[in-house]
């Protein structure tokens, strides 16, 4: 695959326009994604590990430069669709903790190259005091079925408080 940008996408005076190519058996993954708020890039990652995000001027060319991409040979093309076959991979160990937030990243549209969709980890410890942790200890670990903000029973009681607060001085101005 090779890009040359128009002039005024890639040109600086006499400069000559950047350019760009790589092989399609290079092409590991193609996803459709956002940037800048407008549904207009493609993120193509290189099994060497590189990404590129490409950026277009409409939805519409975009779409059309990703049929063109898919519609090629892409040997070494992996699909990752199917979110229960990759919750499979990690829970079996074939994928890293990593991995596999990463896949779930770039399935929710999230890129490390753009910092209005970066990518999100959870904080997975709630010990970030102790010098030495022993991580067969799960009071190590944050319950992640709770909010960051409410991992101790005083936060949490705290919240509930300021929530059932401002509930009933909401009400109360409605009701006046």
């Amino acid at each position: 695959m090779y890009n040359i940008p128009t002039c005024h996408q890639g040109c600086t005076g006499d400069a000559e326009p950047l350019s760009f190519s790589w092989a399609y058996e290079d092409i590991k993954e193609v996803h459709l994604r956002w940037f800048q708020l407008r549904d207009n890039a493609l993120e193509i990652f290189l099994i060497n590990g590189h990404t590129l995000l490409l950026t277009f001027e409409s939805t519409k060319v975009r779409d059309q430069v990703h049929q063109s991409v898919l519609s090629t040979e892409l040997p070494n093309l992996l699909e990752y669709r199917n979110l229960h076959a990759l919750t499979q991979l990690w829970s079996s160990g074939q994928i890293t903790n990593f991995e596999y937030l990463t896949h779930l990243n770039k399935h929710a549209g999230r890129s490390f190259n753009d910092l209005m969709q970066y990518p999100v980890m959870p904080f997975v410890l709630s010990d970030y005091t102790s010098e030495m942790l022993n991580l067969t200890d799960l009071q190590v670990y944050r319950n992640l079925a709770k909010p960051i903000a409410v991992q101790s029973k005083e936060k949490e009681d705290r919240y509930v408080h300021n929530y059932k607060v401002s509930y009933h001085s909401k009400h109360k101005i409605i009701s006046s």
